[in-house]
């Protein structure tokens, strides 16, 4: 069964490359070579689009700013004590609230985390900060634009990798043109207009019956990925909540 195949439906793309950011690195490129094997149009697209902490903390500190302020000082604490430098870990912590501050420092000071912990909490991050961006929060195109993600962008990668030879098909249709011994009936005016306006009729009507499908389709998919990425904040938000209790 293809990889790709129940990710190219409007909003598959957005699926499968948050999927790649919180994944670990280990599946993470095993995932890659896969999509790679299968269609590199496709693993080209997402390569150059997956979000790390190295691309996130060289974004625009205001940009930067609004993300680490939404999220919490115990995640960010863990983030810290990654493989990350010291610019990296000021830039992190830059913009904080004097609150947030402190309380990233406290928990640092007081609490160990495992490289488990640790990687748990970098791809917590980076699934928020994608939320983030599908909520317009963040607007990659504004610094980043080679980041940013069209919503037409399956049906564009359709289009490349499985492109239509229209001149080869008509030059075979030529070849195999099946010539008549008999001669040609000749249709009167009223025959072929009549014929013709029916065709135009039935072509207009299918044509109109697709588009109509097609754009169902989507505000479909649409609904189905705002209720995901609802969903992703309820699960956020209880964890939140479970941690408050557990402080309280």
């Amino acid at each position: 069964m293809s990889v790709l195949d129940r990710y190219k439906k409007p909003g598959g793309f957005i699926q499968l490359l948050t999927l790649l950011e919180t994944c670990g690195v280990t599946k993470k490129e095993k995932f890659l070579q896969m999509i790679s094997d299968e269609n590199l149009e496709w693993f080209n697209a997402l390569k150059s689009r997956i979000l790390t902490m190295e691309i996130i903390l060289n974004w625009p500190q205001e940009f930067l700013i609004e993300l680490t302020s939404r999220t919490q000082p115990i995640t960010l604490a863990a983030i810290a004590k990654g493989p990350l430098n010291s610019d990296q870990i000021h830039k992190l912590q830059h913009g904080l609230s004097h609150s947030q501050l402190s309380k990233m420092r406290e928990i640092s000071e007081n609490k160990s985390f495992t490289s488990a912990e640790v990687n748990s909490s970098i791809e917590k991050f980076l699934g928020e900060v994608r939320v983030h961006i599908q909520h317009g929060v963040i607007k990659l195109e504004k610094f980043a634009p080679e980041l940013a993600v069209s919503t037409e962008i399956e049906e564009m990668l359709l289009k490349k990798s499985t492109p239509l030879n229209f001149g080869k098909f008509s030059e075979e249709s030529e070849t195999h043109e099946y010539h008549s011994p008999q001669s040609p009936q000749i249709s009167s005016p009223e025959t072929n207009s009549s014929t013709n306006h029916g065709i135009n009729m039935t072509s207009s009507s299918s044509v109109q019956i697709v588009h109509d499908d097609a754009q169902l389709k989507k505000q479909n998919q649409q609904l189905q990925n705002e209720l995901q990425v609802l969903r992703q904040e309820n699960r956020l938000l209880k964890e939140k909540l479970d941690k408050i209790r557990k402080i309280a």
